[in-house]
């Protein structure tokens, strides 16, 4: 199992866009599929997961198999080569979250791991902080997940 350092992504070789309708990414949120199984070191450890699509191990390797679908960053952004690893790993680790996987206190490390890629993949500081900020306002909203009460377990 090789895990990516820096964790890049290239289009066509390990995702590609599924564009939807001819106003895609205007009025519709566009989707990433996975075109290969790829391999992430994070910073969230002792848990042993293993979904259809999601492996995460006691030594905090995320493996996220090939066909997974996610939808690149949220909100008023532009997906690019230097974000789709980042928005990859957050959207895996925010749905074992939302699945109940994983416990809702990690959700902060689950943000952290976004700065972390970002900033791996030469993201402009302010930039990686301004995704930061707005994952940690808005991300449970979005999800259906109640930020305010991230210390919670998650009990579904």
């Amino acid at each position: 199992m090789t895990v990516r350092r820096p964790p890049v992504l290239e289009e066509g070789e390990d995702y590609r866009q599924i564009k939807y309708g001819l106003l895609h990414g205007l009025l519709t949120k566009d989707r990433f599929r996975l075109l290969q199984t790829v391999t992430f070191q994070t910073g969230i450890y002792g848990y042993s997961i293993d979904t259809t699509y999601i492996r995460l191990d006691i030594e905090g390797r995320l493996t996220i198999r090939k066909n997974w679908e996610w939808d690149g960053a949220s909100g008023p952004t532009l997906d690019s080569a230097r974000t789709m690893a980042a928005s990859l790993v957050h959207d895996a680790l925010y749905e074992l979250i939302r699945k109940g996987f994983l416990p809702r206190k990690t959700e902060s490390k689950a943000d952290l791991e976004l700065y972390r890629i970002l900033r791996a993949n030469q993201v402009n500081h302010l930039r990686a902080i301004s995704w930061l900020l707005a994952v940690d306002l808005f991300a449970g909203w979005w999800t259906g997940m109640d930020k305010t009460n991230k210390n919670k377990e998650n009990t579904s």
